[in-house]
């Protein structure tokens, strides 16, 4: 191959294909796009089962940051830490204007299925300092 590798080839292919790319129509463009078989993941990130400090200081909480590309609505993610749980909601503007409306929605849910299993809320031990 005279000192080009294969991989430079592919890459030279693909900028080639995305200069024809953008001659097109966007019609064209937007078909070409790949699309999934949802539009709504929900996924699940374990933390620490402990209390954590960060430069002695400790953590309160941990909150899931996630993202949305095209062709999903919302993407719900949490995340545990200690004995706690952390959702993080996000979605584009135009799919799903009120996301706002989902904390306080989720806090009622929650709280309703306390009530139902009749769940204490456990004091939380108090934080302690390392040296």
């Amino acid at each position: 191959m005279g000192g080009r590798t294969r991989i430079g080839g592919i890459a030279a292919d693909e900028r080639r294909k995305h200069r024809r790319d953008r001659n097109l129509p966007n019609a064209a463009v937007h078909a070409q796009k790949i699309r999934t078989g949802f539009n709504l993941p929900i996924s699940h990130v374990p933390g620490p089962q402990a209390e954590m400090y960060w430069n002695g200081a400790h953590i309160e909480e941990i909150y899931p940051v996630s993202t949305v590309y095209d062709g999903l609505a919302l993407n719900v993610t949490t995340c545990s830490y200690a004995d706690r749980i952390g959702f993080g909601y996000a979605a584009g503007p135009e799919v799903v204007p009120d996301i706002d409306t989902l904390i306080p929605l989720t806090e009622q849910c929650l709280a309703e299925l306390e009530s139902a299993f009749a769940v204490t809320k456990r004091k939380r031990p108090r934080a302690r300092r390392l040296p």
